[in-house]
């Protein structure tokens, strides 16, 4: 089942800790679960200290508030997603939605407190109580499904996705690499910037090496710089000509990926670093 701890500041002490999940499971859902029916994947925090969890639930009774964005499982179908808001103790739901796709992946909060899901290629904004989309529909980020995994708001409401694709992001003229960096059988890392109203990308940018390459999470500084981190088989890194711009495999370990972390320019036209 899922749950929510929250530690004190030296890591000593619960200040509180709660199940986060419904207990009847849904035969539809499938998958051979008996017990594990709701599966926190991501969590992220506003300024006033309440938690936001998202993650995919297989129980029928999993629980949703009045007036959230979606309370009907049978609007979602069987094993959907969830977002969860809790207030700063743990003691009470602010509000709980269902959300129209399973495996989310990840979760963002602006200084608005709209909340940033992904999963499945997919990403949506809600607005600050919970009850409806900010975006006029679901922003499609990528081709293939499972392949946004990462996102960061800035202060304005601008989204950053990362993830990976094998076909099309819709990249951008001007951006850091505009053109695939490898073969269409192979995945590449991406991060796309969304506006805030969700009705356009920004910019979109490949982020990968001449191989397979994956981003997970993405984060922000102050200044509106990127940073993003992933993995990557090898290869060589397009359009970038500083440190750190080719990864050969070790004979020891020839089939180990890197991880790797990138620095982006605020608008996507080129790396300060790639390490």
């Amino acid at each position: 089942m899922g749950f929510v701890s929250k530690l004190n500041p030296a890591g000593s002490a619960l200040m509180y800790s709660t199940y986060v999940t419904g207990t009847v499971l849904d035969p539809d859902a499938g998958n051979g679960w008996t017990v594990q029916v709701s599966q926190p994947a991501a969590i992220a925090l506003d300024s006033t200290g309440h938690a936001y969890i998202a993650g995919t639930t297989l129980a029928l009774d999993y629980p949703v508030t009045p007036g959230s964005w979606y309370t009907n499982l049978e609007d979602v179908g069987a094993g959907p997603g969830f977002l969860t808001k809790l207030n700063s103790d743990g003691s009470e739901l602010v509000y709980s939605t269902y959300v129209p796709a399973s495996d989310l992946t990840a979760i963002a909060v602006d200084a608005a407190n709209n909340a940033y899901v992904t999963g499945q290629g997919r990403l949506w904004k809600l607005n600050p109580t919970g009850t409806a989309l900010v975006y006029p529909s679901t922003v499609v980020i990528a081709s293939l499904g499972r392949t946004a995994m990462g996102v960061a708001a800035d202060a304005a409401g601008n989204a950053y996705v990362v993830g990976a694709d094998r076909v099309n992001i819709g990249a951008t003229a001007g951006a850091f690499q505009a053109t695939k960096p490898s073969s269409t059988s192979w995945s590449s890392a991406f991060l796309i910037k969304v506006n805030p109203a969700g009705t356009a990308k920004t910019w979109a940018t490949w982020l990968g090496t001449t191989q397979t390459s994956n981003a997970y999470a993405v984060t922000l500084d102050n200044a509106g710089s990127i940073y993003v981190t992933g993995s990557a088989d090898g290869g060589s890194i397009p359009n970038h000509t500083g440190a750190f711009g080719f990864f050969t495999q070790s004979s020891v370990h020839p089939n180990d990926q890197f991880a790797f972390v990138a620095k982006v320019a605020p608008d996507g036209s080129h790396l300060d670093y790639y390490s």
